[in-house]
């Protein structure tokens, strides 16, 4: 691993006319690379010969397919462009999130929803807690509707049943 990159850092940068690079380890045991053969006290490991490349290649007006490099660009962008669209977008981990926010009291929040379309009796407990005054809490839903109660800290009330669309990280205060 340490040779490959090794060897692309001196490709990549400008080392001159050199064609031989030598990879050799001296009396303490520390591996060298250079351009220069290894002192008598070290140990040669691998010489290894590469050429390179100083000057860029033209680019040329039009290339064999008779398309200007600009436009090869722009249609290369274009295809990938529709491509992108075409495939499904991966799903949004806020997509079927909401938050449920505490107002102006501490709340315990008691959140489900319903694992079958049309509501039944198989829910799903997303969250249940106590949101501090103020704060918020994410609740990640699987089918974007949430089910939700809550009783306020000041008052032996709880308050149930109440339903809201859990999407795109919405935000739904309990008063």
């Amino acid at each position: 691993m340490f040779l490959i990159v090794a060897v692309a850092i001196f490709s990549i940068s400008n080392i001159g006319s050199a064609d031989r690079l030598y990879q050799w380890i001296d009396s303490e045991g520390v591996t060298h690379l250079s351009e220069k053969p290894p002192p008598e006290s070290g140990k040669s490991v691998e010489i290894m010969e590469y050429s390179v490349r100083t000057n860029k290649p033209k680019e040329t007006a039009q290339d064999q397919s008779g398309i200007a490099p600009e436009k090869q660009r722009e249609q290369i962008n274009s295809e990938k462009l529709q491509e992108t669209e075409a495939k499904p977008k991966p799903k949004n981990d806020l997509a079927t999130a909401c938050y449920i926010q505490a107002g102006k009291q501490n709340v315990y929040v008691y959140a489900t929803e319903d694992l079958r379309p049309g509501g039944s009796s198989y829910q799903n407990t997303l969250w249940k807690g106590d949101i501090l005054r103020g704060q918020k809490k994410l609740i990640k839903s699987s089918r974007g509707k949430i089910q939700f109660s809550y009783q306020r800290s000041s008052d032996e009330r709880a308050y149930g049943r109440n339903q809201a669309n859990c999407v795109n990280g919405n935000v739904i205060t309990i008063p």
